[in-house]
């Protein structure tokens, strides 16, 4: 793995073992230089982000405006912000947050014709963001507007393509949005647009002997994970069935998911990397790849099958989600390897080691167990002894990037994990958006 960088400054001298407090410290100081960055416009504050063009073995690195989605963009910054404002008087991080949030939501006012209403994405995402952080700060213009563009969102959710199915762009992440803004406001519209939008999925999706599966295109498998994969689009189905109470979402949900099963490998103590197979790649051993990651692999699906587990008390699911907690373990190890010949991991929390953290962490949640807990935080001080190291700057998601400010790549999603190994209640785990916080009870399968 190679080194990114950012300016941010590791306030400690020497490694915090012991005090939760150092976490909250840590947070605060990515709070304060996200505050520092942010730039002013008429309609709000946005952001700057380093990102690549190329392909993999010859990219550059470029510098543009952020956009306002949650995955990358100023939704995501603002909801780290509107959760940490409760640690600061001055009301700066507060204000900053509602800021943040005006400017992603007439940015994707204006162009909800062409943009999409997805979850990490698109508008859905920013509805999301804004609705928790209105909730959670008592702004009842943002909680507003925030509802208004759920009920947009809707109606064009809908309407998405088959083959815009995922998480991150597509239906499931929509569904998953919709789902945590229903909750949130109790618009009936919005279940709705879920049932209606689960139906498409069923719909479309190919059965087979050993599960069903959305391909991006034909002749080519289904991925497997949470980000682009067959996780995302189960948890959607899987968390309408116990909305709605149709049972056939449940199933779609199941088959799903066993479709991903029959690709697990013991031996690699992961699910398969399906992307780019080509007769090259195929003949030469090098497709399938393998990745623990949040967006492809054992992360994401862990993630998904700890909910699943949380709900329904599934031993299978409990099973798998043991199996993804291994790989975490062992890509942490792995990084350590790595920081020993001076290679600096990747701490965020798309394809790095928040990701591991918060798998952790939602372990913790899911099973009331101290054990997980320590092992999260156990990861997070080898990320703050990886800035250390890295001259007091962040490694983070966009490789030769010096400035990433968004969540799931960059800074805001590292100040989300110190903040939840500070106090996992202080905010919702960013590796499953939109999670309800209160566990499903098992009847609802």
């Amino acid at each position: 793995m190679v080194s990114q960088h950012h300016s941010v400054h590791s306030r400690p001298d020497t490694l915090p073992t012991k005090s939760e407090s150092v976490y909250l410290a840590e947070a605060l100081a990515i709070a304060s230089q996200l505050i520092q960055d942010a730039l002013p416009t008429p309609r709000g504050l946005c952001w700057e982000t380093d990102d690549l063009v190329g392909d993999t073995d010859n990219h550059r690195v470029f510098r543009r405006r952020c956009g306002p989605d949650l995955y990358g963009g100023a939704a995501g910054i603002a909801w780290f912000l509107g959760h940490i404002a409760a640690h600061d008087p001055s009301g700066t991080f507060a204000t900053a947050a509602s800021d943040g949030l005006r400017f992603a939501i007439a940015e994707v006012s204006n162009n909800l014709e062409s943009d999409d209403p997805s979850l990490l994405s698109g508008s859905t995402g920013v509805a999301v963001a804004a609705m928790t952080v209105a909730d959670r700060l008592g702004l009842n213009e943002l909680q507003h507007s925030a509802a208004s563009l759920a009920q947009r969102s809707a109606e064009k959710i809908q309407a998405l393509t088959k083959t815009q199915n995922d998480l991150i762009a597509g239906t499931a992440g929509g569904i998953i949005g919709l789902l945590a803004l229903h909750r949130a406001c109790g618009d009936q519209f919005l279940l709705e647009a879920c049932r209606k939008a689960c139906d498409g999925l069923l719909a479309t999706g190919i059965k087979q002997w050993w599960g069903r599966s959305w391909p991006e295109r034909d002749n080519v498998p289904a991925l497997c994970g949470l980000g682009h994969g067959m996780s995302g689009i189960g948890w959607a189905l899987a968390e309408t069935a116990w909305a709605t109470g149709e049972r056939r979402f449940f199933s779609g949900a199941l088959e799903a998911f066993r479709y991903e099963r029959s690709w697990f490998s013991p031996e690699q103590c992961g699910w398969p990397d399906l992307r780019d197979p080509s007769e090259r790649s195929v003949g030469d051993g090098t497709w399938p790849g393998w990745m623990t990651a949040w967006c492809h692999g054992a992360l994401g699906i862990g993630a998904v099958r700890l909910r699943f587990y949380e709900a329904t008390r599934d031993t299978t699911a409990l099973a798998e989600a043991s199996a993804a907690i291994q790989a975490g373990r062992l890509l942490a190890m792995r990084a350590g390897a790595d920081l020993r010949n001076n290679q600096l991991s990747d701490a965020s929390l798309c394809h790095g080691l928040g990701g591991v953290a918060e798998l952790f962490l939602l372990a913790h949640e899911v099973f009331n167990s101290n054990d997980h807990l320590r092992a999260a935080r156990r990861v997070g001080d080898f990320s703050l002894e990886i800035c250390r190291r890295n001259d007091r700057r962040w490694t983070l998601g966009v490789r030769g990037g010096e400035r990433v400010p968004g969540l799931f790549l960059g800074l805001a999603g590292i100040g989300v994990t110190l903040l939840r190994l500070h106090d996992t209640s202080s905010i919702g785990s960013p590796i499953l958006p939109g999670r309800s916080a209160s566990a499903a009870t098992s009847d609802r399968d």
